[in-house]
């Protein structure tokens, strides 16, 4: 992984580490380095909206705090600038420039809530438990109208938008001219 301010943060995250391990071991079918790029693109995506949330709240915070009931709002802000539109809800906003990873980050909150949830039945922590279930709840009710709804827009409009020319068959002088001995035979 290179050096830089993404990489101290997810050298200093434990679960952003621990995505990427769960990543490691559930991808087998992938080649070694497509494997490294990929875990650590998701890696990387993670960092970087923890620092827009960091730069929402003005703390310190680390991935544990963000997934927290109580920061939903401040979690979807942070997912709005992560993918360049901090106003993504808005009807005359000019439309989030990456929104397929605002779809991914929505994924990747899920999974970060499920191993927050796990550590806490491991460690029998009731408290980290019970925020990473209330997250998840709270993901399950908000984040199709206030991320993944706004996200798709675009993406269906430009699919909507795209004109297909169809295949204009070309008839080969020969085929057309043994054509009608054929059918008469």
């Amino acid at each position: 992984m290179r050096q830089g301010s993404l990489t101290m943060v997810i050298k200093h995250d434990d679960l952003i580490r621990q995505l990427g391990e769960n990543f490691l071991t559930k991808l087998t079918t992938m080649d070694d380095t497509r494997k490294r790029h990929y875990v650590g693109q998701k890696m990387r995506e993670s960092a970087r909206l923890l620092v827009q949330f960091r730069k929402t709240t003005k703390s310190d915070a680390s991935m544990d705090d963000l997934l927290h009931h109580q920061h939903n709002d401040s979690v979807v802000e942070a997912v709005h600038r992560t993918v360049g539109d901090p106003d993504m809800t808005t009807e005359d906003s000019d439309g989030c420039k990456h929104p397929s990873v605002a779809l991914k980050l929505g994924h990747d909150l899920r999974k970060l809530a499920m191993i927050k949830e796990g550590i806490g039945i491991k460690k029998e922590n009731k408290l980290q438990r019970k925020e990473a279930v209330k997250f998840l709840k709270l993901m399950d009710r908000d984040w199709k109208n206030l991320v993944s709804s706004p996200a798709l827009s675009p993406i269906s409009a430009r699919r909507l938008g795209k004109v297909e020319e169809l295949p204009v068959q070309k008839i080969s002088p020969i085929s057309h001219l043994s054509l009608p001995r054929k059918l008469k035979q």
